[in-house]
């Protein structure tokens, strides 16, 4: 029983610990050395931050099963049409040759995703003229037999108001425009809320976002519909809550059905959208505090506000009395990439502070318009 427990709560694969990519997308080569806690990745549009993320979803993805032991084939050969479908279903080019970047001639691209806890990295490539299947040369010899613990990616909108119609709608139609995240997303929050002492250790993480939304999901029994039931006992239809507070209920449920949980992976692409500053200090700590409980969280934002307030919580050391006996909580680590359009290319640049990137496209525009208002404010006082 309890091999059966270790088995379910810590992935033999440990954390994301680099990536490295050559003539992928508009990507194109590049090394990227990750945080086990918290990776930032920063730019502007066009950069590839979304491609980022969603490359390590699929790649990582890829490796677990969908049921508890049923990982099926294990060959390599099986594992790269694994990999090919889900980067179809993810990035939805109309062929995978597609996701090579994009010169004359033919292309070669080439992933390689290590992890800390596995005895060889993940590897593979495909060419310009692949239709649906990747070539992997490299794979991890000891790899998870439960989907607990798989990524969780986070699109830049809301699922819940989706749940459960989406599900049969995606699993009969493949709806255009709708990537394969929304739909594991959808499947995640149907997960059962988990009970006794494990349940205590969520909802002290959980409880500063339902207070935030002043409630928390419930879920009718008939139709399978989310609401956010109210501390004070109301409860409303999602479509009716605003798209921000439906977010950090969306985050909290997850926490409490165990979705996220030691050794998961997060990635969320513009986590910052529809929250106001508040509810972004909000989800700043929750970021945080799933970091500091083993979490490696992947975040592509364009809010300062957010890279300065997670950069001021992962420092911030517990304050207690000399005599409270408490030890300070460790910084949680963070690493932030800049990705900078160059002459024809992108580069990275990367630092485990803000202070070390060079190029912050929103930090450029903040004081590009602080410059601009204040010259019209010298203007109108001559």
């Amino acid at each position: 029983m309890v091999a059966k427990e270790q088995m379910v709560e810590k992935s033999p694969l440990g954390c994301v610990s680099s990536l490295a990519t050559s003539d992928f997308s508009v990507i194109g080569s590049q090394k990227l050395e990750f945080s086990p806690g918290i990776n930032i990745v920063i730019g502007e549009n066009g950069t590839g931050k979304s491609h980022f993320l969603k490359l390590v979803y699929c790649a990582t993805r890829s490796l677990y099963p969908e049921r508890l032991g049923r990982m099926g084939t294990r060959s390599r050969e099986g594992f790269g049409k694994t990999i090919g479908e889900r980067l179809l279903e993810v990035f939805q080019p109309d062929a995978l040759g597609r996701l090579c970047s994009r010169r004359i001639g033919r292309q070669r691209a080439e992933v390689t995703l290590a992890f800390d806890g596995a005895d060889a990295p993940l590897s593979f490539s495909f060419a310009t003229n692949s239709a649906s299947s990747v070539n992997v040369t490299s794979l991890p010899s000891d790899l998870p037999q439960s989907p607990a613990g798989r990524p969780i990616f986070f699109p830049t909108r809301e699922v819940v108001t989706l749940v459960p119609y989406f599900i049969d709608l995606y699993e009969n139609n493949k709806l255009f425009g709708f990537d394969e995240t929304y739909y594991d997303l959808c499947k995640a929050l149907t997960g059962t809320l988990k009970r006794g002492p494990k349940a205590l250790e969520t909802l002290e993480l959980a409880q500063p976002l339902r207070d935030a939304v002043s409630g928390k999901l419930t879920v009718e029994p008939a139709s399978g519909r989310f609401y956010l039931l109210q501390t004070d006992g109301g409860k409303f239809e999602m479509p009716l809550v605003a798209e921000g507070m439906r977010k950090l209920a969306m985050l909290s449920h997850l926490i409490m059905n165990g979705s996220l949980r030691r050794h998961s992976l997060v990635l969320w692409d513009e986590p910052e959208a529809n929250l106001n500053p508040k509810l972004i200090r909000v989800l700043a700590a929750a970021l945080v505090n799933l970091a500091a409980n083993g979490v490696q969280i992947m975040i592509a934002t364009h809010s300062l506000f957010l890279m300065r307030e997670i950069s001021y919580l992962s420092r911030k050391a517990e304050r207690g009395a000399p005599k409270s006996g408490k030890r300070k909580k460790p910084k949680t680590p963070v690493r932030y990439f800049a990705l900078v359009k160059g002459d024809g290319v992108i580069d990275v640049q990367a630092g485990d502070d803000l202070e070390d990137l060079t190029t912050i496209a929103s930090l450029e525009s903040a004081v590009d318009q602080d410059n601009r208002l204040e010259g019209e404010y010298w203007e109108e006082e001559r």
